[in-house]
């Protein structure tokens, strides 16, 4: 039986947890000195990716006490012995082939025989690093969050800028970015600013949007008809929601009127 490369606090943690990366392992609970036969040596021949099994162990080594079973013939080879096992001792038995993916398990069993503090230490151990490995992933995820947060606000901000420079006063220009959305604050401007160049006036703009514009109710397919049959220039957005946030941005936009800064600079 050859010796694990992991460590006994390690392995005790497996058996705290009861699994491992490659699935579910069964524990067992082994007194000082109690005899327990273990598979510990064996290999198979059949499949292109082979077969391997045994056992490995970490603290004290188990004392072979007696022979056990063995299987041997074409496909697969395997010895099992008797074992005397003294504490601190954890023996990690499997038999897996590489057949497909992902790795098939047959056996994977956990013998441990430790003393009640060694394993109430494990427990507090995986019980500290699970703690400490939520606290992580809430910490960023709050980060990513305030990350997120802070762009979405300065790319708002950019966008007011933008409408200020087209001619809108600070106020207005806060005020449509917060009807039609940082994504469809300028695009509701300039429809707004189309609207009128097709319409020809303010007070009718200001009816249609007035009572249409507020509601994804209406639909989306009425709403466009609408629009159409009124000679307004069609919207660009392919979702209702989308379609009704710049209508929202446009009748604000609109206001009592459109400042004279922003039709000279159209």
């Amino acid at each position: 039986m050859k010796k694990s490369n992991q460590s006994l606090e390690q392995w005790l943690e497996v058996a705290v947890r009861g699994r491992r990366l490659n699935g579910e392992i069964s524990v067992v609970r082994v007194a000082e000195g109690q005899v327990v036969e273990i598979w510990h040596d064996g290999c198979a021949h059949f499949g292109s990716g082979g077969c391997d099994s045994g056992a490995v162990f970490v603290g004290n080594q188990p004392i072979k006490v007696g022979v056990g079973q063995s299987t041997d013939n074409e496909f697969v080879r395997e010895e099992s012995a008797a074992f005397e096992f003294h504490a601190p001792c954890v023996v990690y038995e499997y038999s897996y082939n590489l057949l497909g993916n992902p790795v098939r398990y047959f056996r994977q069993n956990l013998y441990v025989c430790v003393s009640l503090e060694d394993m109430k230490a494990a427990t507090i151990r995986v019980i500290d690093a699970d703690a400490a490995e939520v606290k992580a992933s809430l910490a960023y995820a709050e980060e990513v969050q305030l990350r997120e947060k802070e762009e979405k606000q300065a790319y708002a901000k950019e966008q007011v800028e933008v409408l200020i420079k087209m001619g809108f006063p600070r106020p207005r220009a806060v005020a449509i970015m917060k009807a039609a959305g940082p994504g469809r604050a300028v695009l509701s401007a300039m429809w707004a600013i189309d609207a009128y160049q097709a319409i020809g006036s303010f007070d009718a703009i200001d009816i249609v949007l007035g009572n249409l514009g507020g509601s994804n109710g209406f639909g989306r397919a009425r709403m466009e008809v609408a629009l159409k049959a009124l000679g307004f220039p069609p919207v660009g957005e392919h979702s209702s929601s989308g379609l009704f946030k710049v209508l929202m941005g446009a009748h604000v936009a609109i206001g009592n009127g459109l400042p004279p800064a922003v039709l000279s600079g159209k």
